[in-house]
């Protein structure tokens, strides 16, 4: 078994399963510098996801959250800049830093796009690389710890033919 690369959200609907996403983004971004961190920030034309200040440095940040299980692509990331655009704008002359974080990932193409951007460049984060950042900042433990403390669960539970075949990170209420 190699890397967690797999977050699954515990949710009865589309609407609960987004919001559970971007509570779990909004710890990530806490653990990265970030505070007064605001979820579904109503705009004139528009909803942020996750909008905060930096703690410590003179910047703010932008998040789109998606918990679907399909890739995003360009229509998606051009909405996005769109509405970070007029973020930045706003906000001039702090720099405002743009996030978009997909548990399905990024289509080829959009990560083609994102590339090309230059300057204004939108971070993507895909599952993999939200469950590295949390391991980072210590907000989960290593998979090899939570792989240890499993075969000592079933060991006292007297599991003993019980094998590990894989890893998820759960998210619930």
């Amino acid at each position: 078994m190699n890397k967690q690369e797999t977050i699954r959200i515990l949710a009865s609907d589309r609407n609960e399963r987004g919001d559970l996403f971007t509570r779990l983004t909004k710890d990530l971004f806490f653990a990265l510098g970030y505070g007064e961190l605001r979820l579904n920030v109503h705009k004139s034309g528009r909803e942020l996801d996750i909008e905060g200040k930096h703690r410590f440095e003179p910047r703010r940040l932008i998040a789109e959250c998606k918990a679907h299980q399909k890739p995003m692509g360009g229509d998606e990331l051009n909405k996005f800049f769109g509405v970070l655009s007029r973020e930045r704008k706003r906000a001039n002359p702090i720099p405002v830093a743009g996030y978009f974080v997909s548990l399905g990932g990024y289509t080829e193409t959009g990560i083609e796009q994102e590339e090309e951007t230059g300057n204004d460049k939108v971070v993507l984060l895909n599952a993999a690389r939200v469950i590295e950042e949390l391991e980072r900042t210590s907000l989960l433990i290593p998979l090899h710890q939570a792989t240890e403390r499993a075969g000592q669960c079933a060991q006292f539970a007297k599991l003993h033919d019980a094998r590990l075949d894989g890893s998820e990170l759960l998210a619930g209420w």
